[in-house]
């Protein structure tokens, strides 16, 4: 569905947005108050709120372990699922999956680096959530989307 195509482009659309400040910038203070967050706090479950509220689901969440719980797990990511690394302290990260390989995902996440980057992240060791139900055929899991790796 189209809302899947919207969520990613939301998150690639802020590719390359840099901290002006750790964890602060009009936008990065911005998205963290939409998810009921402090400026200062870290972002990237703020920034995945924001793409995935632009893609017409509501979510205002600030926590990753809070934000995986709104969701349902999957084995097999598809693109704008979220690629989560879940801390048992309570803490991780989560990026947006933009493309699936056998081995890797391609992913645009926020409080990377103090920015907003695209990268890979191997799937061993991750956990995925589907954001909004399996609208997508399984069959895409497998397109090399935006650089995935497809080994």
């Amino acid at each position: 569905p189209l809302w899947r195509s919207t969520l990613v482009l939301a998150g690639l659309k802020w590719r390359g947005h840099v901290e002006l400040a750790p964890n602060t910038s009009p936008e990065i203070d911005a998205w963290l108050r939409a998810a009921g967050a402090r400026p200062g706090d870290p972002w990237c479950a703020a920034f995945a709120s924001m793409a995935i509220r632009a893609a017409g689901i509501e979510c205002r969440e600030a926590s990753v372990h809070g934000l995986a719980a709104m969701f349902t797990e999957v084995a097999v990511p598809l693109p704008a699922d979220l690629c989560c690394l879940l801390r048992p302290d309570g803490t991780g990260h989560v990026d947006i999956v933009t493309g699936c390989g056998r081995e890797h995902v391609s992913v645009v996440g926020g409080n990377v680096g103090n920015a907003v980057r695209c990268g890979l992240r191997l799937r061993h060791g991750r956990r995925f959530f589907r954001v909004g139900g399996n609208g997508v055929p399984a069959a895409l899991a497998t397109l090399p989307i935006l650089g995935a790796e497809s080994r």
